[in-house]
C-alpha cells in the first residue's frame, strides 16, 4: 500500500511537471509566434514606408479623392510593382500609402519652416523676398538659394548630397515636388517672419492650421490645393522658359565642390609643410644628377 501510494505521488508529480513543461512550451510558443508576427509587421512598414518615400511622394504629395487610389489606376499599378504584391491586396495596403503619404507631407511641411526659421534667424527676416522666391529662374540667385535650402530639406538632405553635383535639378525634383516646395513656403512665410522677428501676435499660415494642418482635404484647405496647381504649372512652365538654368545651378555646385576639394587639399599641404618645418630629409639616389646605379 505505502509503495502504492508513493508511485501514485510520483505519477502525480511527473504529471504536474509534465504540463507545466507543456504549458511553457505552448507560451513559448505564443511568444515566438508573436514576435515573428511583429517583425513581419515591421517589416511591411518599412517597406510601405519606403515605397511612400521613393515612388511616392516624388511625384505625388496630395491624395484628395478616392478615386485617386483606385486599384487600376497609375498610381496603385506604380505601389504594387514597388511592394512586389498582387492587385489583389491593394485594398489592404492603400490606406497605408494615403497615411503614409500624409506623414511624409508633414514631415517636409515642417522642415520647410525649420529651413526658413533658421536663415531668417541667422540673417533677419528681411533677408528673404516672397516675390522674388515664386518667380522662380527668374531670379537665379534666389532659385539657387530655393534649391540650396528649401528642395535640399524636402528631397531629403542624403539624396541631395548624392546628386546635386552630378544632376541639374531636373532631375532630382519634379514639378510636383517644386510646386510643393514654392507652396509650403508661401503658406508659412508670414508666420515664420514674425516668429523669427518675435512679433507679439504672430501671423497665421495661409491653408493650414498652426502651420501644419486642419483635417480638411488631408491637411491643406481647398484654397491651398487650388494654389498649389497653380504653382506645379507655373513650375512647368517656368522650366520650358529658362531651360538652362538647371545647368547653371548643377555648374555652380560643381565649382563649389572644387573649390572645397582645392582648400583642403592645400589645408593638408600647410600642415605636412609645419610638421616637416626644420627636418632635414636624407639624400638618395633617385634627385641626385649622377647616374643611376646599375
Amino acid at each position: 500500500q505505502k509503495m502504492k501510494s508513493t508511485a501514485s505521488r510520483n505519477d502525480g508529480g511527473r504529471g504536474s511537471s509534465t504540463g507545466s513543461q507543456a504549458t511553457n512550451a505552448t507560451s513559448s510558443l505564443s511568444s515566438s509566434s508573436l514576435t515573428r508576427h511583429d517583425t513581419t509587421k515591421s517589416m511591411e512598414n518599412a517597406l510601405v514606408s519606403r515605397v511612400v518615400n521613393e515612388t511616392v511622394f516624388p511625384k505625388k504629395q496630395f491624395i484628395i479623392l478616392e478615386r485617386e487610389l483606385d486599384e487600376h489606376g497609375k498610381l496603385a499599378s506604380k505601389c504594387l510593382a514597388a511592394l512586389q504584391i498582387d492587385r489583389s491586396q491593394w485594398h489592404d495596403k492603400k490606406e497605408k500609402i494615403r497615411k503614409g503619404l500624409n506623414r511624409r507631407r508633414n514631415a517636409a511641411n515642417s522642415s520647410v519652416r525649420k529651413s526658413l526659421l533658421r536663415y531668417m534667424e541667422v540673417y533677419g527676416v528681411d533677408s528673404l523676398n516672397l516675390e522674388d522666391i515664386l518667380a522662380g529662374r527668374r531670379k537665379r540667385e534666389t532659385f539657387h538659394w530655393f534649391l540650396d535650402e528649401v528642395a535640399s530639406v524636402v528631397v531629403g538632405s542624403s539624396v541631395y548630397d548624392k546628386v546635386k553635383c552630378v544632376k541639374p535639378p531636373t532631375e532630382w525634383l519634379t514639378p510636383s515636388l517644386e510646386g510643393f516646395c514654392l507652396l509650403c513656403i508661401q503658406n508659412s512665410f508670414e508666420f515664420i517672419k514674425s516668429k523669427a522677428g518675435k512679433e507679439e501676435k504672430e501671423a497665421k499660415c495661409l491653408w493650414t492650421s498652426e502651420g501644419r494642418g486642419s483635417r480638411k482635404n488631408r491637411g491643406w484647405k481647398q484654397e491651398g490645393i487650388r494654389r498649389y496647381n497653380e504653382l506645379v504649372d507655373q513650375v512647368r512652365a517656368d522650366r520650358a522658359t529658362f531651360p538652362k538654368e538647371d545647368s547653371f545651378y548643377l555648374k555652380a555646385k560643381q565649382e563649389e565642390k572644387m573649390a572645397l576639394e582645392n582648400d583642403r587639399l592645400k589645408k593638408r599641404q600647410e600642415v605636412i609643410s609645419s610638421r616637416e618645418l626644420g627636418i632635414e630629409a636624407a639624400q638618395d639616389d633617385f634627385s641626385s644628377s649622377d647616374s643611376e646605379e646599375e
